[in-house]
């Protein structure tokens, strides 16, 4: 799905991939190998720099994705039946507040050394 937000109609590189998610270019490397082999991954020459690689989804891994978003909407629609609007605005925000919060987490472990003794504190719109 990366690919596919990232790409602009010229495909996308692994480095740009590998950024996205903070991980290795490497890594982004050995698991597109693998994505084209399943023919769900094009994997093309730059025409500006013939030393990097733009990746573009197939038709086949559109499809794919496709079957898979109509399913989850299924599976979403028969898990939320029952919840009114309200509820689910409700556990919509506190999942938000806990994405940031852990997003932050990683961020400040990111910047300080393992084994700092400083305890965190959340911003305050972190809790609303």
């Amino acid at each position: 799905m990366a690919i596919d937000e990232l790409d602009q109609g010229r495909g996308v590189s692994g480095i740009v991939v590998a950024n996205k998610f903070r991980i290795h270019p490497a890594f982004v490397t050995n698991q597109t190998k693998k994505l084209e082999q399943l023919e769900l991954l094009a994997r093309v020459t730059s025409p500006d720099d013939a030393r990097f690689l733009q990746m573009s989804l197939t038709e086949k891994a559109r499809a794919e994705i496709t079957k898979l978003s109509n399913r989850r909407q299924a599976l979403t629609s028969t898990m939320f039946s029952e919840v009114d609007k309200e509820s689910l605005d409700y556990l919509n925000k506190r999942l938000t507040s806990i994405a940031k919060i852990a997003d932050w987490h990683l961020k400040i472990e990111h910047k300080h050394t393992v084994g700092s003794n400083q305890t965190a504190t959340y911003p305050a719109y972190f809790l609303q």
